[in-house]
């Protein structure tokens, strides 16, 4: 019951709490896992999770690994039908170390020296199995040590099968070799699906479609069949070691449209590329039996063979693996600037040579798939729209399409990720104001700290805040300053007339006995003789301060690099020097000592 009363709880509260003690360090989690390096290859790894964190050099001597043999040497050969399954630690012995292949393992550094996860790098055949040992006594951070050793036997995991289109983004240039590299591990064949994107469908692929601009996601039934000319290539993959990749080349120039021989010939280079794994097998087809072809001996072998062969029980169907890419083959870069005034400037460069493209042909394409306006660049590849806001419905503006001479290329309009990140670059700052007679200030002082008695000294800067405007002369434009003190009254006021250039200064003189704290210097417009719009203000702080003069350095009597420190003979040293290099002898030290529990 509540020292206060009140209705007391029905049962006992309780709760269980785990108390660290000496020998608390434990291994939460240890297996054997693959993963893509930074050059896209897999990597064999163990990984392991301890319960506090650990140097790396301590788990990386404690920790040790052995290749187990294919049969259990306990077994007679007559009786050995395929490979040990090993999966009892007791089962391993130290005579059986003995026969076994010590495995190197490397330990992969972390971003901090001390951690609980750990990760390292080996090299083993797959299906194979291995035993892992943590040995006893590896200490932690904090002191506590693992009581007993660890013991695992994992499986060496097999590499996953993928199939990825390299590179990023979706720009080929028209000028280069218009080849897609494709890489392919652990899969017999894949199948490629070009699809052409039809100049009058572009539109649809637009408004059909929703994420990254080089991998749209396709709404609900649409698909590449509903904008596209569609052309399949299939590739039977050779056999390779099990883990090694495979890269195939794609040139779309093949798939380019070469009718008519001018210049203006129609390229249509925008393609919508999809690939997915296929097993060459499954286009075999049914013949006789006696029609039939032999099958490789040697082939049979090899897929029977652990660790070779591309198609796999283990990785699932081949068509499960896919990659899907939207691929722009062009020389017209496009680049939309969108003004204040919500005017859009359209600049158009080679993409081969990094010069403007004059004459080029821009269209605004609207969501029915006509052209809403159209210019013609001019000799710095330049086209400029008014603003596009006020459109709508089938009007409504969807994107900038960009001809010259059989080239075509595209942009989106209001997609996200079309839009220039600016979250590397300090681009904040005031927003210009569009109605006009508009003024805005920038206030700053000398110091921004004084003493009372001293004179504060205010600089002021005002300028029309359209940017269409900042030619006309601001001089002779009557304002008023006020200066508040921390009190909040006004203290002074003051009527000024604007000169040349729009630059005023202020100076107030403080007392000895003025108040200390902030004081606040406003800048308004006058209306009717009175304060109207605030046009900026800036904060200063009157205080009586003294310049640091010494400095402190405390610690501890008897410190410990990790665990607790014995509060027995526990005191603080505190050494304290003038800043000029002489002790700092007869000061009085005032000291406060706090302790609160904590786990380290």
């Amino acid at each position: 019951m509540a020292a206060r009363g009140g209705k007391p709880f029905d049962n006992a509260l309780s709760q269980t709490v785990s108390v660290p003690g000496l020998a608390s360090l434990t291994v939460n989690q240890l297996a054997a896992n693959v993963a893509l390096s930074a050059k896209n290859e897999p990597e064999q790894i163990i990984t392991t999770t301890l319960s506090a964190s650990t140097l790396e050099k301590d788990i990386k001597t404690a920790t040790s690994a052995w290749l187990l043999p294919v049969f259990n040497p306990k077994t007679k050969k007559e009786e050995r039908n395929g490979p040990y399954v090993w999966s009892d630690p007791k089962e391993i012995t130290d005579e059986l170390l003995k026969s076994s292949t010590k495995i190197e393992l490397d330990h992969i550094a972390g971003e901090r020296e001390h951690n609980e996860h750990h990760i390292f790098k080996y090299s083993a055949p797959i299906g194979r199995y291995m035993y892992v040992q943590v040995e006893r006594g590896m200490k932690s951070f904090g002191g506590y040590t693992l009581a007993k050793r660890v013991q695992h036997v994992v499986q060496v995991p097999p590499f996953p099968a993928q199939l990825n289109i390299l590179g990023q983004g979706a720009l080929l240039a028209l000028s280069g070799e218009k080849k897609i590299a494709v890489m392919v591990r652990d899969l017999p064949g894949m199948k490629m699906d070009i699809g052409r994107v039809l100049p009058a469908q572009l539109q649809h692929l637009v408004t059909q479609s929703e994420g990254n601009f080089d991998k749209p996601q396709f709404i609900g039934a649409f698909g590449m069949d509903n904008l596209t000319e569609r052309f399949e290539k299939k590739v039977p993959l050779p056999r390779l070691k099990q883990g090694k990749a495979h890269y195939e080349a794609l040139n779309l120039g093949d798939y380019l449209k070469k009718d008519g021989a001018g210049a203006g010939a129609d390229k249509r280079g925008i393609f919508l590329l999809r690939v997915q794994g296929y097993d060459p097998k499954l286009d075999r087809k049914t013949v006789k039996k006696d029609e039939e072809e032999p099958l490789d001996p040697e082939e049979g072998e090899q897929e029977g063979r652990s660790g070779e062969g591309n198609a796999r029980d283990d990785q699932g169907e081949p068509s499960e693996r896919e990659d899907f890419r939207l691929l722009l083959v062009t020389d017209l870069g496009i680049l939309v600037k969108r003004s204040f005034d919500g005017s859009q400037d359209v600049f158009v460069q080679s993409i081969a040579t990094g010069q403007p493209v004059a004459g080029a042909e821009v269209d605004v394409i609207g969501k029915n798939g006509l052209t809403l306006f159209a210019q013609t660049t001019d000799a710095t590849g330049r086209a400029q729209f008014a603003k596009l806001d006020n459109l709508s419905r089938e009007r409504t503006p969807l994107m900038y399409l960009v001809k010259k001479a059989g080239d075509m290329s595209f942009l989106p309009l209001n997609r996200r990720d079309r839009g220039l990140d600016f979250s590397r670059f300090d681009v904040g700052g005031v927003r210009n104001t569009l109605l006009p007679g508009t003024l805005s200030a920038y206030l700053f002082s000398d110091r921004g700290i004084y003493r009372p008695g001293d004179t504060i000294n205010i600089g002021m800067i005002v300028k029309p805040a359209s940017a269409a405007s900042w030619a006309k002369s601001v001089a002779g434009i009557p304002l008023e300053v006020d200066v508040t003190d921390p009190r909040g009254l006004s203290i002074k006021r003051e009527k000024i007339k604007l000169g040349a250039g729009g630059f005023n200064e202020l100076n107030h003189a403080t007392q000895e006995t003025s108040p200390t704290g902030n004081y606040t210097v406003s800048l308004y417009t006058v209306k009717d003789g009175q304060t109207h719009t605030q046009l900026g203000s800036v904060t200063v702080r009157v205080q009586e301060f003294l310049p640091d003069r010494m400095k402190i350095v405390a610690k501890l009597s008897s410190e410990v690099t990790e665990g607790w420190v014995s509060p027995n003979e526990l005191k603080a040293k505190v050494n304290v020097q003038n800043l000029f290099g002489t002790p700092a002898t007869h000061r009085r030290v005032d000291a406060t000592l706090t302790l609160q529990p904590a786990y380290p």
